[in-house]
């Protein structure tokens, strides 16, 4: 049974700054071709009234992606009115909410410096921080698969929860609105690979949990049978170019070499992807305040079952950008923060810290010598 934690404004104040930075940098560049600009006029369409079951570009259905992210996009237009950044508010939302799960989660294990350690660690990760002022379906998606990693680490940690199952199935199913079946992905595959690092089937254990399935079914899928009444042929859309196509044929042009996947978690964390002591030396004692030696917390292992799910996935997907990927960064950034917080493995990554910047400062200089 759940213990309630204590309340803390520490996840509100992190979601408020992160909210406000976002929106910052979100009102400093025009929208950006063709994504954003293709995204911000379906949500300008919408909410001039262009219908809320299916999305339209130009007056004609756009049947690409399900309405999520443009219900939440055409919302801040009729709020704040067409302007360019009012279409990144929901990325900026998103990436606000996501920081405040994480730091709520890494409060109640730890302590509010580990959590200000994780949260600062995910929002100035270059990839986090550039797509939370940027009209795309990823940032929503990364709240949602952050909602069901923390929830599943909770399980494993206190036990079955209804509501908290509840919260998770709701999570599967707004990220169904937003993106379509990769969230299905990311949340059956992420909890396969929990349980291959835990040795067990105790992560898979909330798959079975039929009232969540409706939950989804009812949501998701109510859209889904409206949409395809109206529009028959869209489940084959859907399901056979949008999503089969798109991942095992090279038909949407999108194939990368088998480096792809590291170079982009690496590239999008910088610097801390290079400087954290990710390998922790046999006997040495676990992140403050575990009281395990050598062990990770539950969500650091549970993490890394959704990044190694990714990795797997994106791997062997044949439609690969790097937005893809950031539904990886909150475990990344959870798992380094504990690296960090170990005072010996901190002390060597000041070095490597070190080793970073003047690595980056050197070539700058013979950048700027050959130019």
């Amino acid at each position: 049974m759940d213990t309630p934690p204590r309340r803390s404004i520490l996840p509100g104040l992190v979601a408020l700054a992160a909210f406000l930075l976002s929106m910052l940098l979100a009102g400093a560049f025009p929208l950006l071709d063709p994504d954003e600009g293709r995204n911000a006029e379906v949500a300008r369409e919408m909410a001039a009234g262009g219908g809320l079951l299916v999305p339209q570009l130009a007056g004609m259905p756009y049947l690409d992606k399900p309405p999520g992210l443009f219900w939440a996009a055409a919302a801040a237009v009729r709020v704040v009115g067409v302007v360019p950044w009012a279409a990144r508010v929901p990325a900026a939302l998103a990436a606000a909410l996501t920081l405040a799960l994480l730091a709520r989660a890494a409060q109640r294990r730890y302590g509010r410096p580990f959590a200000l350690k994780a949260a600062a660690l995910l929002f100035f990760a270059p990839l986090f921080t550039v797509l939370s002022a940027y009209v795309v379906f990823d940032m929503p998606l990364a709240l949602c698969v952050t909602a069901v990693w923390l929830g599943l680490a909770a399980e494993l940690d206190r036990g079955p929860n209804a509501w908290r199952r509840l919260g998770m199935s709701a999570a599967v199913a707004a990220g169904v609105l937003i993106k379509g079946p990769v969230m299905l992905a990311w949340a059956l595959g992420g909890s396969l690979g929990a349980a291959l690092l835990f040795h067990g089937t105790k992560p898979l254990r909330w798959l079975a949990w039929w009232p969540g399935w409706l939950v989804v079914l009812g949501l998701a899928g109510g859209w889904f049978a409206l949409a395809s009444a109206r529009f028959p042929e869209y489940p084959r859309y859907a399901f056979l170019e949008e999503t089969l196509e798109r991942v095992a044929t090279g038909s949407f042009e999108r194939e990368q070499p088998w480096w792809f996947v590291p170079v982009v978690l690496a590239a999008g964390t910088l610097p801390w992807s290079l400087a954290t002591p990710w390998w922790r030396r046999s006997g040495a004692p676990g992140a403050a305040g575990s009281g395990e030696e050598g062990a990770l917390s539950l969500e650091s292992r549970a993490g890394l079952g959704f990044v190694l799910f990714a990795a797997v996935f994106f791997t062997f997907s044949h439609s690969k950008l790097v937005t893809y990927l950031l539904p990886a960064l909150p475990m990344l950034a959870w798992t380094a923060a504990e690296a960090w917080s170990d005072a010996e493995r901190a002390r060597r990554a000041a070095w490597s810290l070190a080793a970073v910047y003047v690595a980056l400062a050197e070539t700058l200089n013979a950048e700027l010598v050959t130019a």
